[in-house]
C-alpha cells in the first residue's frame, strides 16, 4: 500500500490515531475538535486576506478630491455654528432666578383667579405680574444690554393694578365692565370732559389695527355724554402728521393704538400728552393666528418696551417720559 501513496502525501494525525487503536483493537475516540478540510483552510486562508484589506486606510480618504474636501468642511462649520445658535437661543429662553412663579405664567397658573383662562398673564397678582414682565423684557433685550439696565426697566409691583379678582372672560366686549369693576376711578373720570385737547387719562395698547378697532367701538359707551373721544391710532388709516393734528383739536378720554404709533406720538410735538395719564392697559387677551399674545409676538413685544415705554437703546422719548412717571407710581399699569 505504501507505494500506491504519493511521494507527497501526508497522513492526518487524527487518522493515523485511529488506524494504531483498530490494530490494537481498541476504542479510542476521536478528538472531539472538528476536523478542517481544505476547503476550510482555504475559506479561513481567504477570510484573512479580507480582514486584512479591510483594516487597511480608505485610498478615498487620502486621495480624496479637493472640491470635496471643501465642502465637507463647509457642511461641518455649518453643523457647528447651528448648534451654537441653537445653545444661544436656549439660553436666551432661561428663566431669571425667581420663585419659580414665571414659569407657570406662561404654562398656566394655579393662582386664586378663577378665571378660566389662566394663561392669560392679567389673572395674575402684581407680584407675579412684575417677574412675568421682567421675563418677557430679558427676552426682548437680554443679550444687548447689562444687568443693571434691565433692572432699570423693571416695572415696580406698586405700579401695577390688581386685576386678578375679575373673574369673568377677558373680552373686547367685556373691556368696560371690567374697567367699571376693577378700576372705579378711571370710570369716573371717563364722564368728565379733558380740559386739555390730546391728553388722555388711558392708554389702551393693543398689537393690531382690527383689533385697536373693535376696542374703539367697545370703549364708546364709557365716555358717557358729556366725556372726551375715543381715539383710533395706528398706521393704516392716517398718517403721524395727521393724526397729531387730530390731538391738537380733539379732548379724549382714552387713547387706544398700536405700540409703534402710540410711541410715535407721545414723542411728536403737539402728539399725545401725558399731562392726565393715569393708565395704561395692555390688551394681553387678543390672539393672533398662531395663538400669540401682544407680549409673545417678538416684534410687537419689542415695540411695547420700546415705543410705549421707552425701553432700551431704541426707546422713544416720549416713551422714556413715560416709564420715568410709571417708575413714580403717577402711571398705573393694566394688564387685561
Amino acid at each position: 500500500m505504501a507505494d500506491d501513496l504519493e511521494p507527497n502525501f501526508m497522513l492526518d494525525k487524527n487518522v493515523a490515531l485511529a488506524s494504531d487503536d483498530d490494530e490494537d483493537g481498541g476504542t479510542t475516540a476521536l478528538p472531539t475538535k472538528p476536523h478542517r478540510s481544505l476547503e476550510d483552510e482555504d475559506d479561513f486562508a481567504l477570510e484573512g486576506e479580507w480582514n486584512g484589506l479591510s483594516a487597511q486606510p480608505s485610498l478615498s480618504q487620502d486621495t480624496e478630491d479637493p472640491k470635496a474636501t471643501k465642502k465637507r468642511k463647509k457642511k461641518e462649520r455649518q453643523k457647528e455654528n447651528k448648534a451654537k445658535k441653537r445653545r444661544l437661543q436656549e439660553e436666551q429662553k432661561e428663566p431669571l432666578p425667581s420663585s419659580g412663579k414665571v414659569e407657570d405664567l406662561s404654562r398656566g397658573s394655579t393662582g386664586p383667579s378663577s378665571n378660566n383662562d389662566h394663561s392669560n398673564p392679567a389673572n395674575q397678582r402684581p407680584a407675579d405680574l412684575a417677574e412675568y414682565l421682567v421675563k418677557m423684557q430679558h427676552k426682548t433685550f437680554g443679550s444687548g444690554i447689562s444687568d443693571l439696565e434691565l433692572a432699570d426697566m423693571s416695572i415696580p409691583e406698586s405700579s401695577i393694578v390688581d386685576t386678578s379678582q375679575y373673574t369673568k372672560p377677558h373680552t373686547k366686549d367685556t373691556l368696560p365692565e371690567f374697567i367699571r369693576q376693577v378700576v372705579p376711578s378711571l370710570y369716573a373720570r371717563l364722564k368728565d370732559k379733558p380740559k386739555i385737547n390730546g391728553a388722555p387719562v388711558a392708554l389702551v395698547v393693543s398689537g393690531a389695527a382690527l383689533r385697536v378697532a373693535d376696542l374703539v367701538r367697545s370703549c364708546r359707551p364709557l365716555k358717557g355724554p358729556r366725556g372726551g373721544e375715543i381715539a383710533k391710532l395706528f398706521a393704516k388709516h392716517m398718517k403721524v402728521s395727521e393724526q397729531v393734528e387730530y390731538l391738537q383739536q380733539t379732548p379724549i378720554s382714552v387713547a387706544i393704538g398700536t405700540p409703534d404709533r402710540l410711541g410715535k406720538l407721545l414723542s411728536a410735538e403737539d402728539g399725545l400728552k401725558s399731562t392726565n395719564l393715569e393708565y395704561i392697559v395692555l390688551d394681553s387677551t387678543h390672539k393672533d393666528a398662531k395663538n400669540r399674545t401682544l407680549l409673545d409676538i417678538p416684534e410687537t413685544r419689542k415695540e411695547v418696551f420700546a415705543s410705549v415705554f421707552g425701553h432700551g437703546p431704541t426707546g422713544s422719548s416720549g416713551g422714556k417720559a413715560v416709564m420715568k412717571l410709571v417708575k413714580t407710581g403717577k402711571i398705573k399699569l393694566i394688564v387685561y
